[in-house]
């Protein structure tokens, strides 16, 4: 019995971190997303792909502050 107890709390442990290192993962991929896009802006004459990497630009940033506004909050 005692070695139920025992695994119960390192389960949830594991359970915090693996959901931890998956909005890590997340996040970095936003970030990664973010940087290619900014390099699309900075290299487009085309005004109308521009304004579709600003709008992407935009939704990504979105992104990246509600995973580090839950993060905060966890």
């Amino acid at each position: 019995m005692e070695d139920a107890r025992e695994k119960q709390p390192r389960d949830s442990d594991s359970q915090a971190n693996d959901a931890e290192k998956q909005a890590h993962r997340e996040r970095e991929v936003l970030l990664l997303a973010r940087a290619r896009v900014l390099q699309q802006l900075a290299s487009s004459p085309n005004e109308r792909y521009s304004e579709s990497r600003r709008q992407a630009l935009k939704e990504l940033e979105e992104k990246i502050n509600s995973l580090g506004a839950s993060a905060t909050a966890e």
